[in-house]
This record gives structure tokens, sequence and C-alpha cells, in this order.
């Protein structure tokens, strides 16, 4: 049954949304200009609004950098530029397709890579016992899961060690199978730990062992506001589950009103080039991040100078995560300015 407390977290965010409807525009300043002519040709165009497109290209950048971008904040304090997101709207607000259009270049890859897999495995099948014993099987790596129980996940990022991204177009059936194929609790306790980047250890009763130990998972989604209160309750509102989403929810509702303005094909080339240009990079070189003084200070005085009394409890939780959220779009930000 639900609690009585998740029920009054969910009144208190109910509130809280009331609260700044028409008022929490999304800030899409913070991305370069050309970014920002990407978003609004799309506003325009496809009436993807400005909160979805944002939120899936800060989503596919994390992808496509893996964890060979991170940021070191001081000494024992390694942030990777790890996003769980959640788009929030009704039925037919373009949500899926908000998302599909960002993951397209990603899928391409995915693509590529399974035909380079199936190429190579189709050769590996045809050799001698012999020649395999000297030969390492080829395995496939993959950038984006949508279907998958929690073993294959871990195999996975195990067989791709920079990262995996989870997409789901309802959220709420990603969540639903938790702990679906082995009967008890765990599924929760795992993507907190994925969502902090810690070491994965899976030991299997063959013997096996899958060892990831620098684990990067980004998960998006969508979700209908109907049933947003009752797919995030009890226990995810109580062990700090539900803080770790970001939830994008347009300051107003989408008007789906069909148009005959076309996006230009340049503006599609131009951002598959941009991905493709960060998920190349990235692979070819580890970087590790640091900020310089003057952004120390501004970090450190914006910090320590941060509301920490609130009106509601669950806002406590949610504004230390978002805390961390700053530090990991430095991150991505930082990449797609290097690129633009």
């Amino acid at each position: 049954m639900e609690s009585s407390q998740s029920r009054r977290v969910l009144r208190e965010l109910h509130v809280d949304h009331r609260n700044l409807y028409g008022k929490n525009i999304f800030p899409l300043e913070i991305f370069p200009p050309i970014v920002q002519e990407l978003i609004l040709e799309l506003k325009q165009t496809m009436n993807f609004p400005i909160d979805y497109s944002s939120s899936a290209i800060l989503y596919a950048v994390s992808v496509a950098i893996g964890n060979k971008v991170q940021l070191k904040v001081k000494n024992g304090w390694i942030e990777k530029s790890i996003i769980f997101i959640v788009l929030v709207g009704r039925t037919g607000d373009i949500k899926s397709h908000s998302i599909s259009f960002f993951l397209n270049e990603l899928f391409k890859i995915d693509q590529k890579n399974n035909f380079e897999f199936q190429q190579r495995k189709r050769e590996y099948d045809k050799m001698t016992p012999e020649k395999k014993g000297d030969s390492i099987a080829p395995i496939l790596t993959q950038l984006l899961l949508n279907d998958f129980t929690t073993e294959v996940l871990i195999k996975s990022h195990y067989n791709n060690p920079r990262g995996v991204g989870l997409y789901s177009d309802e959220i709420a059936g990603f969540l639903k199978s938790f702990n679906k194929y082995h009967g008890g609790s765990g599924d929760e306790e795992l993507y907190l730990s994925l969502w902090a980047g810690k070491p994965i250890v899976k030991n299997r009763s063959g013997g096996d062992e899958f060892r990831i130990d620098d684990t990067k998972i980004d998960i998006i989604g969508s979700i209908q506001e109907a049933i947003l209160e009752t797919t995030f309750k009890n226990s995810k509102m109580k062990n700090g589950f539900i803080d770790r989403f970001l939830f994008s929810f347009p300051h107003q509702y989408v008007n789906n009103k069909w148009n005959d303005r076309e996006l230009n094909q340049s503006t599609i080339d131009w951002y598959s080039n941009f991905i493709n240009k960060i998920y190349t990079d990235a692979n070819e070189n580890d970087v590790l991040l640091e900020f310089d003084d003057q952004a120390k200070f501004h970090l450190y005085k914006w910090q320590n100078s941060d509301k920490m009394i609130f009106d509601f409890e669950y806002q406590r939780g949610v504004a230390v995560k978002l805390q961390q959220y700053v530090l990991r779009f430095s991150i991505v930000l930082e990449v797609i300015n290097w690129i633009c």
C-alpha cells in the first residue's frame, strides 16, 4: 500500500509545480548559439518544446561522452556526467519524438557497430577450433539499451566499458520491471549505486565474474503526467531514488498544431556531425577536467549561499542532488562548447 509519507510528498510536489507553472522556463542561454538555433528550429518546425529538446541533447551528449571525460572537483572527488532524466507531459505531447530525434545518431553508431560485429562473428564461426583457440571472440558493443534485464545491462556495460545509455518511451514500464526476474529487492539499490558511478561486481554460480570499476549509466524516458503520482511512490520516495531523477516539465503545455515548415537538412547534418565528433573524440582521449580558480570561487560561493531551509521536506534531498547535477552538467556543457 502507498504510505502516508509518500502521499504527503506527492501532494507537496503538486503544490510546488502549481507555484512554478508558467515561470520555471528552461535557460536556453546555457548553450552556444548554434545549439540554441537547433532547439528553436525544432520548436518552430516540429513543435518540440524547448525543455524536451534541451533535456534530450544533454542526455545524448552525456551518452556520447561516456566515462571518457570526467571532472576532478578536488582530490578524492571525481564526477562523471551521469544523468537520469524523465520528460513529463500529457498524451500526445511529443515526448518520445523529442527523444528519438536526439538519439538517432547514437542509434546509427549502434547499427554500424552491430554490422561490423556480425561480419566478425561470421568470420569467427568459420574458424577451426584450433584457430578459435588463438583468437578472441568478437564482442558486440552497444551505446543504447531499450529492452533488457539487469543481467543484460551489466553484461552490456562490461562489453562496453565506456558506458551505456538506457532509454524507455514509457519510464513507468521500466520502473515496474524492477526485480521482475529475481523476485526480491535489488534493482532500486543497483540504480542508486549506478547514479553515483560506483563499481559493480557480479558473481555468477558458474564462477564467472563481471567487474566494472568505472560505471557510467545514463537514463532517459518519458511519462504521462496523469501516472506520475502512481509511478514514483513508496520506497522510491523514501530511499532517495526519486531525488536522483530530473523531471523535464515544459512551463506551458504543448500546443501540437501541425504546420508546413520544414526542418532544414543542414540542421540535421550539423547535429549528426556534432554527435559523431563528440563520440569519436571521446573514444580517442581520456580527459580529466578541473575548475580554474575563478570557477571554483563562483561554484563555492553559489553552493555555500544555496538555500538549505525548505518549505517541504522532500526538497532537501532534491537540493543536494541538484548541486551534484551542476557539476555533471559542467562536463556536458564544456564538451558542447569544445565542439561548437
